[in-house]
């Protein structure tokens, strides 16, 4: 098992709060988000949509999914950028972050061996409500949309972490038989490309 120190452990934790956002705005994150979003421009409604997910705030980021669920991707089904946004958005919604935080504190800051990635899907899914896990595995499958149809996709390492283990703790919750290998093993290299930039080797 690989160690992370506590200084990666926080290093780690502030790449959660923060992965997806983009601070280029010029609008201050209470500005655009005390907007009726129906009333903004396309443009604008995709910077809210960004800003509520630099909030961390739940009911601001609950508003920016149906914004892009219903109004942007509709307009722009094209736009992989969309689906990857809508991914970050269900992911930080999920508090699966915050379930990974857990399992990282309750294993001495150390991530699974690959022989027990499914162990470790469940684990950070345990802990969540069945809408908290439908959210999760919807940023996996939002993540994942986004690297298969982006030529140049680049997933950072937390939205590589979120699209393997949301993947994983989908694949762990069904019958034998109606498991995909092919997606187990490419959730399972995911997670493993994404521990490796975490946790550079020495």
């Amino acid at each position: 098992m690989k160690t992370i120190s506590y200084a990666v452990s926080g290093l780690l934790l502030l790449v959660f709060c923060i992965s997806g956002c983009q601070d280029i705005f010029t609008y201050g994150p209470l500005d655009i988000l005390q907007r009726d979003p129906s009333t903004l421009s396309k443009d604008q409604q995709l910077l809210y949509a960004r800003q509520a997910l630099s909030s961390g705030d739940d009911d601001a980021m609950s508003s920016a999914v149906d914004l892009v669920e219903d109004t942007l991707i509709p307009g722009d089904p094209n736009n992989a950028d969309l689906f990857l946004l809508l991914g970050d958005l269900k992911w930080r919604l999920s508090h699966a972050p915050i379930a990974l935080q857990n399992y990282l504190f309750n294993n001495s800051n150390q991530f699974p061996d690959p022989a027990d990635y499914i162990t470790f899907a469940n684990d950070i899914q345990s802990g969540l409500s069945s809408a908290e896990r439908n959210l999760l595995y919807d940023a996996a499958n939002n993540c994942y949309y986004y690297a298969e149809n982006t030529l140049t996709a680049t997933l950072n390492a937390v939205q590589q972490l979120a699209t393997g283990v949301g993947i994983l703790a989908y694949q762990a919750q069904l019958p034998l038989g109606s498991q995909d290998l092919a997606m187990i093993l490419a959730a399972e290299t995911y997670i493993t490309n994404a521990i490796s930039v975490l946790v550079p080797v020495p």
